[in-house]
């Protein structure tokens, strides 16, 4: 009977985590932490790369449908200044970013597209390149 008593005892005794333990797990939490948050970083610089080059296709598609149409580049619209949201030629899609040349006209089809410090560089001939400094 003693022996049971003696287990009921250290059973009621131990009923949290001791500071070795806790230590321990912070300690791995820590290094978990340091080898992630790098990681996520990138993702989101690639995602940012992403958005920014899918918008600039779309601005050349717009741009190269409005040139089909009459014979001449579109020109930039720009809601305030010559930053902020602008739309190409006619269309009445909004894009966030800034587009150079800031002259508000396209270079025969070439433009510098650059959003959330992401910039994509589209060619004379639509070719769409991460140019991100």
């Amino acid at each position: 009977m003693d022996h049971k008593k003696r287990l009921k005892k250290l059973k009621r005794k131990q009923t949290g985590f001791t500071l070795v333990e806790l230590i321990v797990v912070i300690a791995i939490i820590g290094i978990l932490a340091g080898v992630m948050l790098p990681r996520y970083f990138s993702f989101t610089d690639d995602a940012r790369k992403g958005v920014a080059i899918s918008e600039a296709k779309s601005i050349r598609t717009i741009a190269e449908t409005y040139y089909a149409k009459n014979g001449d580049w579109p020109k930039i619209k720009y809601v305030s200044g010559t930053s902020g949201p602008f739309t190409v030629g006619d269309d009445t899609t909004k894009f966030a970013g800034t587009i150079d040349p800031d002259d508000s006209a396209f270079v025969d089809g070439a433009f510098v597209y650059t959003k959330n410090e992401m910039e994509a560089t589209c060619a004379d001939d639509g070719t769409i390149t991460d140019t991100t400094p």
